[in-house]
């Protein structure tokens, strides 16, 4: 009598579905129904992407701004010369596809901090933390913890010439990202100017090598692959660092820190769910809410909680319209003066959604897709976000 033939998936997957921890079986299913989210594709991320799929993740999306450089060939396990000038977010998702066309997986070309909904990070089971940038780690660790979901973990990788570490952040559970930072640390590459004109500075590139890449990359993927498989993760409330100059490794515990407001998190019965978008308009939003909350529209304010910059006042009169978040990097030219000195400009901000402004709809005022949005009436105060998807989908790459 012939045995029946193998189930394929099963036997893909069978070496780590023998693992257990902790007298649990690892569950294969839970990685496969798991949403993760890649927060850049260079050294780290592009060969943390791939470990994620081998390992049997079956939704990965991946955004970054940058562009496939030549030096990147040697930095990540993914790149080919043909890649040179193309999206890293978009060339990754590709790879990733033919590593196994049956993957959901989007490339998301955007900058995290502006392009990126503050609330979409909550449709993500993981969310790993591979940029180059502080200010991007800490406005997704913020924005992660605000808004209740799906979101379970932040697993963060870093390195620096021969030294690298890793932890994994269980939202809400163990202290926060910014919970081991101090006050004072920023990045080094953005000033940003009292009048809020924030401008990029040209840096050398940190040193840095492949083979610490790839050992951060399979360390986190496995830290999410136990998390989402129904195993304790080995870094969970932990930090990992191998110190390259002295040849040790450290785990450190991270404390709560008092201070740190990064970690505060929306009460559940202050959180409200609209299916808005950018293209909604401000009036509509506010008809919206007032409905749900019984009250009259005059009586409902809406923030954005990001500060906006709507104008920008040259020296010589001439204004010119903004609508761009504070911090945002920008070089303003003013038309009829070609004055490019930014502390020649005054800022003009906004924070208050107004339905008598002429921003009619929220991408007038530079608000992105799934952005979450402030609620006040009266004394009260709401936090508003879009509907979790049914089936957790990815951000839609065309509407950043």
């Amino acid at each position: 009598m012939l045995s029946a033939s193998p189930n394929p998936i099963h036997e893909q997957y069978d070496r780590q579905s023998r693992i257990e921890r902790g007298g649990r079986r690892w569950n294969q299913a839970g990685i496969a129904d798991s949403r993760a989210l890649v927060c850049g594709a260079g050294n780290i991320g592009a060969s943390l992407a791939v470990a994620l799929v081998q390992a049997g993740f079956q939704h990965v999306d991946v955004i970054d701004l940058d562009t496939v450089a030549r030096a990147n060939l040697s930095r990540g396990v993914v790149w080919r010369p043909s890649d040179v000038g193309q999206s890293k977010a978009t060339a990754l998702a590709a790879h990733l596809h033919d590593l196994n066309p049956e993957i959901h997986t989007t490339g998301i070309v955007a900058d995290l901090r502006w392009d990126v909904g503050t609330a979409s990070f909550r449709r993500y089971d993981l969310i790993f933390l591979a940029t180059h940038d502080l200010s991007s780690r800490r406005h997704v660790n913020r924005y992660t913890h605000l808004y209740p979901g799906r979101s379970q973990a932040i697993i963060e990788g870093g390195i620096a010439d021969l030294s690298f570490s890793l932890q994994t952040i269980l939202v809400g559970e163990t202290p926060c990202y910014d919970c081991g930072l101090s006050p004072s640390d920023k990045d080094g590459d953005v000033v940003v100017g009292c009048n809020g004109v924030a401008s990029a500075v040209e840096l050398p590139p940190a040193g840095t090598n492949g083979m610490d890449g790839m050992a951060v990359a399979a360390l986190m993927a496995k830290e999410g692959a136990l998390l989402r498989a129904g195993l304790e993760p080995f870094f969970a409330g932990r930090e990992l660092r191998f110190e390259a100059d002295l040849g040790t490794t450290q785990l450190l515990r991270p404390s709560w820190r008092r201070s740190c407001s990064a970690h505060l998190r929306a009460p559940l019965n202050q959180l409200l769910e609209f299916p808005y978008t950018n293209r909604t308009t401000v009036t509509d939003l506010c008809q919206a809410v007032a409905a749900q909350l019984g009250v009259d529209c005059e009586d409902v304010h809406i923030f954005s909680p990001l500060l906006i910059v709507a104008q920008l006042h040259c020296d010589c009169g001439q204004a010119i319209p903004v609508m761009r978040p504070q911090q945002a990097s920008l070089r303003p030219v003013c038309p009829s003066c070609g004055n490019a000195d930014g502390d020649r400009f005054y800022s003009e901000f906004v924070s208050e959604l107004l339905t008598t402004s002429s921003a009619s709809s929220l991408a007038d005022y530079g608000i992105p897709n799934e952005q979450g949005l402030e609620v006040y009436v009266g004394a009260d105060r709401y936090y508003l976000v879009p509907p979790l998807p049914a089936v957790g989908g990815s951000v839609d790459p065309a509407s950043v």
